[in-house]
């Protein structure tokens, strides 16, 4: 099973992308779009182990403007010890 986490968001991140700018630029902090896409990919990853799947690999895909997404594969924990 493959899941995508903030790339739903990039729309919005896109219109707020300014804001982000205007606020670094006054010194401001501006939490990264990666540490909260990655946050609400790991407490659903949590839901998923209970479920009974696990993490098989996760990447993260950087896009201007301080955006990006993060791509999970997961697969059922029974299923990787089993043989063909």
């Amino acid at each position: 099973m493959v899941k995508i986490y903030g790339k739903a968001g990039l729309f919005f991140g896109l219109m707020t992308a300014f804001a982000r700018l205007l606020m670094t630029a006054s010194g401001a902090h501006a939490p990264s779009t990666e540490s909260r896409v990655i946050e609400g990919a790991e407490r659903d990853a949590q839901r998923m182990v209970e479920k009974g799947y696990r993490v098989v690999s996760s990447e993260w895909y950087e896009m201007p403007l301080g955006l990006g997404y993060q791509k999970v594969i997961y697969e059922l924990a029974d299923r990787a010890h089993t043989t063909p």
